[in-house]
């Protein structure tokens, strides 16, 4: 696999995160945690050397590499998911004062995913929710 990375000339990126912690009452040790994201990454500059890309005359793929390919026009930053969440639940209790358990839940969620610089759509990871979950004692 080749690994190519291509320097942007300007990109713009406007979004926010939100995150809420919340202790139950009546149920001591309880923490449920939520947290969104939302960012808009927008490539406004981006032209690169046609050779880092393996387009020629013509973008067509694969022939001799000449000149500057201007990738501005739909492109879409890689690594860069509009959407993110995630909800969490942990709890912790004392056992018999010589240590205590502890546990924890949590789901998440990466909305779709360009993997190369490029934007191709053949490069696109589709969006995808994690499940995480531990028990621990600690002493």
């Amino acid at each position: 696999t080749n690994t190519i990375t291509n320097n942007f000339q300007e990109v713009t990126y406007k979004g926010f995160e939100a995150e809420s912690v919340l202790s139950v009452p009546g149920l001591e040790g309880l923490t449920l945690i939520a947290n969104a994201g939302y960012l808009d990454a927008e490539v406004e500059e981006a032209v690169v050397p046609a050779v880092r890309l393996g387009v020629g005359p013509g973008g067509v793929a694969g022939s001799p590499a000449q000149g500057l390919v201007d990738l501005a026009e739909g492109a879409v930053l890689g690594q860069a998911p509009e959407y993110t969440y995630a909800l969490g639940a942990f709890y912790e209790r004392s056992v018999g004062g010589r240590g205590a358990v502890e546990a924890a839940l949590q789901w998440s969620y990466t909305d779709d995913v360009v993997l190369s610089s490029v934007g191709s759509a053949a490069h696109v990871q589709d969006g995808y929710g994690l499940l995480n979950g531990s028990i621990a004692y600690r002493w």
